[in-house]
This record gives C-alpha cells, sequence and structure tokens, in this order.
C-alpha cells in the first residue's frame, strides 16, 4: 500500500519526462489495487463502518446547513460520487485546471459530502480554486512570475466573508502554495522557506481565529517530522494526521504539531487524468473527515461557537489522560464523544493558541521550536486580538481582505483621497476602547 501522493510540481515535472499520463501512478508513488471503470461511481468507503456514519445518518445528523470552504485545488463536480451533492464554485479568478491537480481536491469533496459516502453529506461545500503555475493550464489567474493572483491568504478571507463555518486547506505544505520556477525538494529550505514566509498567512488565520472559524489540514503525507514547512504549525489550525485501523499512523503520514488523527488508510480515490478508481492511503481525507464531524457537531450543537466546537474536538481525543503527543496529537477523533458531549459549557476560546506549547502539559512530550521569534507560533493571541478589535495596521490588509476596516485612533489612515489606505476606516470604533473595565 503506497500513499496519495500530491506534490504537483512533482507531478508535472514526471509526466513531462516520461512523455505519458501514465508516468502519474510512479510519480505519484501509487500502487493500484482495484481499478474501476471513469464512469463508475465510487460507492463505499471503509471509514463508513470503522465511524458507524450509516448509525449517524439514521438519526439525521448530516452537517445540514453547514458552509463549509475547500480552499486548494479545483473539484471535479462531475465525479459521478458527487451526485447530487451540494457544491459551489467560489473561486474568484476561473481557471482551466492541470487535470492531475483535481485528484486531491476532488476526493476531499467526496469524503465531505457525497451522498454515497460523505461524512456530511447535507452541508454544503464551497469550493476555493488556488492558482499558480502547476494549477493553471490556461494561464488566465497567475501572474509574469507564475504566482497565483489570489494566494491562500486571499482565499481565506473570502471564505470567511461568504460565510463559510469550517475551512479545510488542501495544500498541507508551503511549496505547493509557492509558484513560480521555485523548486523546493530539500527539507532544511522547505523549513527556511516557511519560516521566512510565516507571517504570509497569519492575519488570514488571525481572522478565522477572531470569527471563531476553524481551520483544519493535513500535516503532511510524508513520513517525517512536518511541524517547519505545514500550515498545521500555524495557530489555531487543526493539523490533522492519517491513521490506519489499527490506530497507527498510516505509513506514509508526517506528525508534528498534530491536533488530532483520522482515519486515512484504504480510501477509494478517484485518479486523474484517468479517472480511474484507486485504493490508496489518502493523509487529506483524514482533515476531510476531521472537517466532516466538525460539521455534524455544528448541526448537533447549534448553540455551540467555533471555538467551543474546537474545545471539544481536542477534549474527546482519546489518548489516555487527554495527553498530546506529536503523532496524534490528543488522541484519534472521537465521533460518538462529540456526539454526546455538550461543548457550549467549554470556554469560549480557542484552546489552540499558541502551537509551540502544545506538549508543555504532557510528561516526555516536548513543544515545537517554530514561532515568530516573539514568544509563541503565527499569529500572536495579541495580533488576533488587534485583527478582531480592528487594531491592526489597514497597510498589512490591502493586497488581501477588501473588507477590512481600520477602526483604531491613528488619523494618518483616513486620508480623504485614500492615498494611504483604501479599505474603510472608522476612527476611534474599535470595540477595545468600548470595554467596561471590571
Amino acid at each position: 500500500m503506497k500513499s496519495m501522493l500530491f506534490s504537483h510540481r512533482k507531478v508535472m515535472r514526471a509526466l513531462i519526462g516520461a512523455g505519458s499520463a501514465c508516468a502519474l501512478v510512479v510519480a505519484c508513488g501509487l500502487l493500484p489495487l482495484r481499478d474501476a471503470a471513469a464512469d463508475d461511481a465510487i460507492t463505499g468507503q471503509d471509514y463508513v463502518s470503522y465511524y458507524h456514519l450509516d448509525q449517524v445518518k439514521a438519526k439525521g445528523i448530516t452537517g445540514k446547513g453547514v458552509k463549509i470552504a475547500l480552499i486548494g485545488g479545483l473539484v471535479d463536480t462531475s465525479a459521478p460520487e458527487l451526485a447530487g451533492a451540494s457544491i459551489i464554485d467560489q473561486s474568484p479568478c476561473k481557471f482551466d485546471p492541470v487535470a492531475q491537480t483535481l485528484t486531491r481536491p476532488t476526493a476531499m469533496a467526496s469524503v465531505l459530502v457525497s451522498q454515497s459516502y460523505g461524512v456530511a453529506p447535507g452541508a454544503t461545500l464551497m469550493t476555493y480554486g488556488l492558482s499558480g503555475s502547476h494549477y493553471d493550464v490556461s494561464g488566465e489567474c497567475v501572474d509574469s512570475d507564475g504566482n497565483p493572483k489570489f494566494p491562500l491568504r486571499n482565499l481565506i478571507h473570502q471564505a470567511i466573508d461568504d460565510g463559510a463555518q469550517l475551512i479545510v486547506i488542501s495544500t498541507p505544505y508551503v511549496d505547493e502554495e509557492a509558484e513560480g520556477d521555485l523548486s523546493i525538494f530539500d527539507l532544511e529550505a522547505k523549513r527556511i522557506m516557511f519560516r521566512n514566509r510565516q507571517g504570509v498567512n497569519k492575519w488570514a488565520v488571525a481572522h478565522a481565529m477572531a470569527n471563531g472559524v476553524p481551520i483544519v489540514a493535513s500535516v503532511g503525507d510524508q513520513p517525517q517530522d512536518a511541524t517547519d514547512y505545514s500550515y498545521s504549525a500555524l495557530s489555531g489550525v487543526v493539523g490533522v494526521s492519517a491513521i490506519a485501523p489499527d490506530g497507527q499512523l498510516t505509513a506514509r503520514s508526517s506528525w508534528g504539531q498534530v491536533v488530532t488523527a483520522s482515519y486515512g488508510a484504504n480510501v477509494n480515490v478517484r485518479v486523474y487524468p484517468d479517472k480511474n478508481v484507486e485504493k490508496m492511503d489518502c493523509s487529506s481525507c483524514a482533515s476531510a473527515i476531521t472537517t466532516g464531524f466538525l460539521a455534524l457537531a455544528r448541526e448537533k450543537w447549534p448553540q455551540a461557537t467555533g471555538n467551543q466546537l474546537l474545545q471539544l474536538l481536542v477534549r474527546t481525543g482519546t489518548n489516555p489522560g487527554n495527553s498530546w503527543n506529536e503523532r496524534t496529537g490528543f488522541g484519534p477523533t472521537n465521533l460518538e464523544a462529540m456526539l454526546s458531549t455538550d461543548p457550549s459549557r467549554f470556554p469560549d476560546e480557542n484552546p489552540l493558541p499558541d502551537k509551540t506549547k502544545l506538549g508543555n502539559s504532557t510528561k516526555g512530550s516536548t513543544g515545537s521550536n517554530f514561532g515568530s521569534g516573539q514568544g509563541g507560533s503565527v499569529p500572536l493571541a495579541q495580533e488576533v486580538a488587534d485583527y478582531g478589535d480592528g487594531l491592526a495596521s489597514p497597510l498589512d490588509m490591502r493586497d488581501e481582505e477588501p473588507n477590512y476596516a481600520y477602526r483604531g485612533l491613528d488619523d494618518l489612515y483616513a486620508s480623504p483621497d485614500g492615498s494611504v489606505s483604501a479599505l474603510p476606516v472608522h476612527l476611534g470604533t474599535s470595540p477595545r476602547f468600548h470595554k467596561k473595565k471590571k
């Protein structure tokens, strides 16, 4: 059994070098165990019985009314297993995708909302295509350097503004967001690059944290510590590792700043461009399952906040004593407990404000050295508070969040002609100025 590896840049180079689409199997390390015709719908998954999802569905819990944002590659909504699913493409720039890049997001969409085996078939999935030179055949949505016109941070902001209640990112590694001709294969180069780019997405993540919108991401699909270059290292983000039926990590799952673990083995996946169905390990599917569980909990406990749902996820992890480790986080997801434990009694605060402290309460565990250099992971708690109170500089938002309003006291930003900041400015209206002192 080999893993569902999706470094699209590697795939494309392998395809070009081999001169044949069949090189996809070699390039991605895929070992087909079962082939199906391209027009055959996938009708079942092993994780359905593993989590007793049929029983959950029989109780009428389907994630109905919940809006989930899937950010990454485009989804092939014509895949037969997605028939009847509620999927809306919200991509700000439309482009013709490289066929191979459809595999992962389509698999994740199917795991989430397939009417046959989706974890949350009643949810609405909003998709946001991340463009770039290795996603976009047409070149419509990339700049002259091959960089996406709407990178990840813009898409996170947009998803929140569109009303997403949950966000799942389908690109676990920073090198899959970076575009142009930059090749990142060396592990240390990845670490350096991510540290240099750690501030790029901080305001988008701060936006999500300030609004109580959970972000979920696979910790990675290479068997190594991904702390220094995975999005799961960012504050507030739910990093998910992939486990097999025995509860151990799959052979290809990464580890690091993990929060939880979900089933990611023996998943039936439609592989593009041939569209054949193959059974494989799928780390990104584990993050989709986790997101689906949060959607089910959102429907079950409508009075709970997004932060309380994260508290629920963490507190119901199945590790002994709710202890933390770098492989399964606080323990594999426990759907039964999530649907039987009212989270409204938990604190309304994100339980993951600083990823460098994840292991501090666990004997024998160590927190990551990854951080901002200012005493914590990115974004810092103060940055989240500043964003929520409208006190972050609008100059930091001008290229990523058009709906941000500055509410501080610096009249420099209130230039009548908008020469300093074209974003809305409402001086002195920050809720921080009007909070009653205790």
